[in-house]
Order: structure tokens, then C-alpha cells, then sequence
């Protein structure tokens, strides 16, 4: 999401809402939006709903985080391994590419 958030993004985003209809529910997740990227997105949304969590306040208990470096022809074998040797309930990867 940041990525999309980034200001050499801002004409691909202008054109989808002006494609868009006018009346539509827009929301935005980011855990690094600046005030100033913040004011130039409000612009897209009506009355919007502003939720910041302090990071000193953020708990996130039973969170287990952790991440590998895989060389590009193993990352398929490594994610199915992984995949059936941890235990979990829920899960969310990242891959770089």
C-alpha cells in the first residue's frame, strides 16, 4: 500500500477516482502515512475517519514475526515447506518479487 501511496503515484490514482463512480466507500491503510501525504489523500474521501494507533501504545500479544532470505529459485520449495511445517492460525506473507 505505501508503494501506491507514493507521490509519483498520484496521477494513476487521480485517474482511477475520477473513473470511478462519485459515490463510493474509499479507504486507505498505511502504518507510515505522513501528515502531509494524509492531507493530500483527504482530498478523495468525504468526511473520513482518521484511526492513528501510537506505536508506543500498539500491543500485539501472540504475534510471532520473522523473515528469511531465500535465493530467487527456492522461494516456491521454502513457502510450501514452511506451509506445512509451522503451526498457525492465521498467516500473511510478503514476497519482494
Amino acid at each position: 500500500c505505501d508503494k501506491v501511496l507514493d507521490s509519483d503515484m498520484q496521477d494513476i490514482i487521480r485517474q482511477l477516482m475520477n473513473r470511478t463512480p462519485f459515490r463510493k466507500q474509499v479507504m486507505m491503510f498505511s502504518a507510515t502515512l505522513s501528515e502531509k501525504r494524509q492531507l493530500d489523500y483527504k482530498k478523495w474521501m468525504v468526511n473520513p475517519k482518521i484511526i492513528l494507533v501510537d506505536e508506543g501504545k500498539l500491543v500485539l500479544h501472540g504475534l510471532t514475526q520473522f523473515y528469511l532470505r531465500v535465493p530467487e529459485e527456492q522461494k516456491f520449495e521454502r513457502l510450501i515447506l514452511l506451509l506445512d511445517t509451522l503451526a498457525f492460525n492465521q498467516v500473511i506473507i510478503f514476497t519482494n518479487r
